[in-house]
């Protein structure tokens, strides 16, 4: 598939016949597009003609592939050997070599950090707070006197572990509001204020995602999905430090192209 992926990449750039990058193209089917995504080509064209190959293609002849570009010129092309381990990528944004295999701390002990702080959120007449391990409220204040509130939930533990088994990891990656795949980390709020409705006790899920574009903590959203069972979105960027939530580096492959005999002259 990888090895496909860099022909094709070659096909794009050096602009061959169409029917060649098709040919290509239904190999690799169905999933193509979304192979093709990760990790990126970028070819390195050496336009100078040399009589004899360089001696990057004659150590790797397997790895080889002779291309002819729309003017006739004939190019030996060496392609990535596709290392898994990332040995002979570069990254975006990195150094040159492997990355660092350090332990990431859990995304529950970057969250610690917050510590005892409260965060809050006016929509309308009500202000919502959480506050971090502690307790998510819905209450009205007039001045300094709070007249109305509620508890949507007091942070369990056991719940929010059985929440995390439940899903099998410690986040849950879905459509956010954006469009765009977003992952979270989760805390259960539960033994909040009795609904009137339900006669139950009302009950809160507080995700936490990383956010990449500011460095405040802050609630950018608060839902009720059915009744009396809330959904709260928390940004911050501590979840950033996480591999698991942080963009990725893309990963890149160089391949070196070499010009072979005279220009003009087809293969």
């Amino acid at each position: 598939m990888r090895r496909a992926q860099g022909v094709l990449a070659l096909c794009c750039f050096l602009q061959l016949v169409a029917v060649g990058c098709q040919l290509i193209i239904q190999a690799t089917a169905p999933n193509f597009v979304s192979e093709l995504k990760e990790p990126k080509y970028v070819v390195a064209l050496n336009n100078k003609p040399t009589a004899t190959p360089p001696v990057e293609v004659i150590e790797n002849p397997s790895s080889t592939v002779m291309m002819t570009d729309k003017n006739g010129q004939r190019y030996a092309c060496v392609l990535p050997d596709g290392n898994e381990e990332g040995e002979d990528y570069l990254y975006e944004g990195t150094s040159v070599g492997k990355e660092s295999k350090s332990r990431h701390k859990s995304p529950g002990e970057l969250l610690d950090s917050l510590g005892t702080s409260c965060f809050f959120r006016v929509e309308g007449w009500w202000t919502y707070e959480v506050c971090y391990k502690k307790h998510v409220r819905q209450f009205h204040q007039e001045r300094d006197t709070v007249t109305s509130e509620f508890f949507l939930g007091l942070y369990n533990e056991e719940l929010t572990q059985k929440h995390h088994e439940k899903v099998g990891s410690d986040y849950v990656e879905e459509v956010g509001s954006g469009g765009g795949m977003e992952r979270y980390h989760s805390h259960i709020f539960a033994n909040g204020t009795t609904c009137d409705l339900t006669q139950e006790q009302r009950q809160t899920e507080v995700r936490f995602a990383c956010s990449a574009e500011s460095s405040n903590n802050m609630v950018v959203s608060i839902k009720e999905p059915t009744t009396c069972h809330y959904v709260l979105i928390f940004y911050t960027p501590v979840l950033c430090k996480h591999h698991s939530f942080k963009a990725e580096d893309q990963r890149v492959h160089y391949i070196n192209c070499h010009a072979l005999g005279e220009p003009g002259a087809a293969g």
